[in-house]
């Protein structure tokens, strides 16, 4: 029978323990991976990374002796994928193959990654056998990619394992499955548009983002997610709206966590233009999809007016302009990124200092 990955790792470890041998235990995790759940195949491994009893065999020398990519640059590579970034992939794939990564074992790695992106997207990281920080590694990236981006790119990257044939450009494979993976598009909602105008009708993509329907607890309930951890998560639950609207984080930097009561998630901003825009059902889907995706728990969405001394605890840095602008406040809403700059002083002003 085929045995997981920690059987194998402590079996593994009993018996470098038993021949006095010292190995990292993220090397021999790495080791008993490989093995693709054959005991018998894990161990032949082991001898052939043994050859020096004395030696503390870590990570970089497995890494080395089987030709498998770092870890490092898996991520690296899965990294720029969420991130759209195709040239920083591209760099670390070269990387990684210029440095001795064979190209097939890479590719199977960074499908052996997305997967357990997938799982963790579709049911829970709990289904992964890893460690705590890569479980919260897969729960981060599982809300920033999409499910069809995420989809393109394992079947993507299956096949250039698949399809491997070496050749005198090795790395032209996993090269073509990071930019084909990158072609697929997002459903988009442009989040400032104002829908009550007849030039800009809700686009039907916008019902696909609903998320699932759930009944409002009555008022007075406990929290079912902590404001706090909402604020904690803010900059997250950004990032996974951008790819369902490039201009929905701009405006999300005027609104607030003001109190979650029940399942019900109040937002508050003092500017009564960005109200005003976000204030359509259409909209309100989108960001509950979000909301639900990063915290996994269904909110219903309430936007509210609020002074601006209630804004003080501010879960994101200030934007650092003059909102009632409406230069500055457009070039937001187009996705531009705002830095104020000091005024400089004039001759008389410096003479006076």
């Amino acid at each position: 029978r085929l045995y997981s990955v920690t059987e194998v790792a402590d079996r593994l470890q009993l018996i470098a323990e038993s021949e006095g041998l010292h190995i990292d235990r993220d090397a021999l995790e790495l080791v008993a991976r490989q093995g693709t759940g054959s005991m018998r195949d894990s161990i032949s491994l082991l001898d052939q990374i043994v050859s020096d009893p004395d030696e503390v065999i870590t990570i970089d020398i497995v890494e080395r002796i089987l030709g498998t990519a770092s870890l490092g640059s898996v991520k690296d590579v899965v990294a720029a994928l969420v991130d759209e970034d195709a040239a920083r992939g591209l760099h670390v794939i070269a990387h990684a193959v210029d440095s001795g990564s064979d190209p097939r074992q890479f590719g199977e790695q960074v499908v052996e990654h997305l997967r357990s992106v997938l799982l963790t997207q579709t049911a829970s990281a709990d289904l992964v056998e890893a460690s705590t920080e890569d479980r919260s590694l897969y729960e981060d990236q599982a809300v920033l990619i999409g499910r069809g981006r995420l989809l393109a790119a394992i079947k993507a990257f299956n096949d250039a394992v698949n399809n491997y044939r070496g050749g005198w450009q090795p790395q032209l494979a996993l090269e073509l499955a990071l930019l084909e993976s990158l072609k697929q598009q997002e459903v988009t909602v442009d989040m400032g548009a104002n829908y009550a105008q007849p030039a800009f009708a809700p686009p039907p993509q916008a019902a696909q983002l609903a998320a699932p329907p759930v009944e409002t607890m009555p008022p007075g309930a406990p929290p079912v997610v902590e404001p706090a951890v909402i604020r904690e998560k803010w900059n997250i639950a950004l990032k996974a709206l951008y790819r369902y609207s490039k201009n929905g984080p701009d405006l999300m930097q005027y609104f607030r966590v003001v109190r979650v009561d029940g399942n019900t998630l109040y937002l508050g901003t003092d500017n009564t233009l960005y109200y005003e825009k976000l204030q359509y059902p259409e909209k309100i889907q989108v960001l509950e999809r979000v909301f639900y995706e990063v915290h996994r728990v269904r909110l219903h969405v309430r936007l509210m007016m609020v002074s601006g001394n209630e804004l003080q605890d501010a879960p994101v840095e200030s934007q650092g302009f003059d909102p009632n602008d409406p230069l500055l406040s457009e070039g937001a809403q187009l996705g531009a990124k705002i830095t104020p700059v000091d005024k400089p002083k004039r001759k008389s002003e410096k003479a006076s200092e």
